[in-house]
């Protein structure tokens, strides 16, 4: 199956990890301003301290400069909030693209997974045909043993023992075992499951590849 990504999810794949990208660059900054802040503010609370001290004027230099970094802070922050608008506002413009390729996306696969239920439901009734043809011999075993062996057990004063007993397929059962003895045919949940979830047939099941081989 081949798999593909549209020019729709690309687009927004680009979008997401430019914008990321931007945002990190910008967050850096922001990060620094603020250190620059701080320090900035320590700076102009010693000089004015220095200066109540002395008597004399605090630097108005440091004033102004802690200002225009807090401007700045303003500027970064606010270009965040816009970046984050523009992404949510292209993610908006892009969701009817993006859902019309993934209904592509999965049409597209559509070919070979009909193929594959094709050969599923091929081997299906070929499976259903076998137990089929193993009830009607089964019952036509059952019919022949009660004509050959009840009036005999009978008269010998032999224990009952019921035909359908012998070479049972149940359907009540949901794990295989791994005793030869007890080992069926009949495709168990157990052995689904594992070829479903596990993507692997069963090591019980192959074990007992051979085991009804005469």
């Amino acid at each position: 199956m081949k798999l593909y990504k549209g020019n729709a999810v690309k687009r927004v794949e680009k979008l997401l990890t430019n914008g990321e990208k931007r945002k990190e660059k910008l967050q850096t900054k922001l990060k620094d301003l603020r250190d620059e802040h701080k320090n900035l503010y320590e700076a102009e609370q010693d000089d004015l301290n220095l200066a109540i001290i002395e008597g004399g004027e605090p630097t108005k230099k440091l004033t102004t400069d802690r200002k225009k970094v807090e401007e700045e802070i303003k500027d970064v922050q606010e270009t965040l909030s816009k970046v984050d608008t523009a992404i949510q506002s292209e993610l908006e413009k892009a969701k009817k693209e993006v859902e019309e390729e993934r209904k592509q996306f999965v049409k597209d696969a559509g070919e070979d997974f009909y193929k594959l239920y094709d050969e599923l439901n091929a081997i299906k009734i070929q499976y259903l045909e076998k137990l089929v043809e193993y009830a009607e011999k089964k019952s036509e075993f059952t019919k022949d043993y009660n004509k050959t062996f009840n009036n005999v057990r009978n008269t010998l004063g032999l224990s009952y023992k019921n035909p359908r007993d012998f070479y049972e397929l149940s359907l009540s059962r949901r794990y295989q075992s791994r005793d030869r003895n007890y080992y069926t045919p009949i495709v168990l949940p157990d052995e689904l499951s594992t070829a479903l979830h596990d993507k692997k047939v069963s090591s019980i099941t192959l074990e007992n590849k051979e085991t009804f081989k005469k």
